[in-house]
This record gives structure tokens, sequence and C-alpha cells, in this order.
């Protein structure tokens, strides 16, 4: 379940993967998994971002993963629940410095732990020029730009790279190079482009998929229901062929009686 709504929080489907993530978090819950609720908090929270829920209720959520990877010690995760909460307080507009902290942390945590981890490293330095940008300090912005620009062409990553072109073409435009800022838009467009024509596709395979199981599901439930009803009936002949047995053995046995007591009258 958990990993449905992963793949579809990749496909920007929050309303639709919000199901899935909340059903592997209640279970997690319920079963007291301390392994997997840092990462089913973490989702909850992601889930409640980007459907609009309270930056409170966000926080909720991704303050309890926090606690228990720490705990558990685990430093990968602890960075992308870091990474979560600063992108919660950029789009509610709340805690700038927060969030700028937050960022820097988690380029620390993955550094030690997994300095080629470009996927993560990647993410947050996106996120780290964003948040400079939106504090007017647009040369740091830019300076971590290049950074997460670095780190996305080396994981061939194009959702990452559009992020990259999205923010770096307001960091630039802010700076007064608008030569470059119209390069960096064109390249946004290139990527958001390539990017949609992708999740279209997938989308009509996820479709298709759900459509072909609905089917499956549909023609069991048919096949069962004939099969309910096959033995329903088998079950009212038998009861039938039963009462029938039963009747005419009384009738048998009522002739039977009343021929006895006819012989025995004078």
């Amino acid at each position: 379940s958990f990993n449905i709504g992963v793949s579809l929080m990749d496909q920007n489907e929050y309303e639709e993967a919000k199901h899935y993530v909340q059903t592997a978090h209640d279970y997690y819950l319920k079963v007291n998994s301390e392994e997997d609720l840092p990462l089913s908090y973490l989702g909850v929270g992601i889930v409640d971002t980007w459907t609009n829920k309270s930056i409170d209720k966000v926080m909720e959520s991704l303050d309890k993963g926090e606690a228990l990877a720490l705990k558990n010690g685990d430093t990968l995760l602890l960075s992308n629940i870091l990474n979560s909460k600063a992108v919660a307080f950029l789009k509610n507009k709340v805690n700038y410095p927060t969030a700028i902290s937050g960022l820097k942390k988690a380029i620390k945590l993955v550094k030690i732990k997994q300095p080629d981890n470009h996927f993560n490293l990647g993410y947050s330095y996106v996120f780290l020029s964003k948040a400079y940008w939106k504090t007017k300090a647009y040369e740091k912005a830019l300076s971590y730009n290049d950074s997460s620009l670095m780190h996305y062409t080396a994981y061939n990553y194009p959702k990452g790279l559009k992020l990259v072109y999205e923010n770096r073409k307001d960091i630039l435009e802010s700076l007064g190079k608008y030569k470059e800022s119209v390069e960096a838009h064109n390249l946004f467009n290139y990527y958001s482009d390539s990017i949609f024509k992708k999740e279209r596709v997938n989308q009509i395979v996820r479709l298709k998929t759900k459509y072909e199981t609905d089917q499956i599901i549909t023609q069991k439930e048919t096949a069962e229901a004939k099969l309910e009803l096959t033995e329903t009936i088998s079950q009212q002949n038998k009861n039938y062929f039963i009462g029938a047995l039963i009747i005419s053995f009384l009738i048998l046995m009522t002739s039977i009686f009343s021929r006895e007591i006819n012989a025995e009258l004078p």
C-alpha cells in the first residue's frame, strides 16, 4: 500500500496517494512498527503538504517521524524529513530561517553518510536556493542553484532539473541577467514538456491497469455470485427432494396404518 502511494506521489497524484499512504500508516501504528513508522510519518507529512493541510498538521507528522528517525539512527531518513519540513515552510511562506537551517543540516547529514547521493543533495540544494531567493539573497541563491544543477545533472534526473531551472530563471531575472534567465526558462519548458509527456503515458498505463483490475474483480465477483446462486438452487432442490420424500413416507405410513386399523375392525 505504501509503495503504491509513493508511486502516485512521484506522479504528483497526491489526493489519490493519500489513501494508500494513510492505510499503510494506520497499519504501522496498529502493530507499533517503529522501523516503518518514521517513513510513513514522512509520507503522511508530504501528502498533507501538497493537499494543502495546515502547517501545524504537517509538522505534527514530520515531528513524530523526526523523533523516531533520531531514535533509530536513520541518518538518510532524517535528512529527508528535514527537507520535507523546509519544503512545507516554503510552500506556506513561513519560517524561512528555520527552513534554511534545516536544509543545511540535511546536507551535512547526507554528506557524512552518502557524499555521492546526488538525488538527496540535489533536492536539498534546490530548495535551499529557493529559500535564499525568497529572502532576496540572490547571489547565495544562485550559488546553491549551481550546486543543485551539478548534482541533478550527475544523477540525470529530469524532474530535478525542471525544479532547478524553474528556480534558476527567477534568480537570474532578479539579478538582472535577463538573457541567461530566458535560456533557463527555455530549459525549464523543455523539461516540463518532457515530464508531462512521460506522466501522461504513466497515467494512461495506470488507468488501463486499474480498468483491467476492476474487470478481473468484477468477473470474480460475478463468478462467485453465480456459484452462490447455483449452490442456493441446489440446496433448495435438495430440500424439496427431502421434503417430497418425507411427505411420501408419511403418506405411505398413513396408508399402512389405515389398512391395519381396517383389518382389526369386526
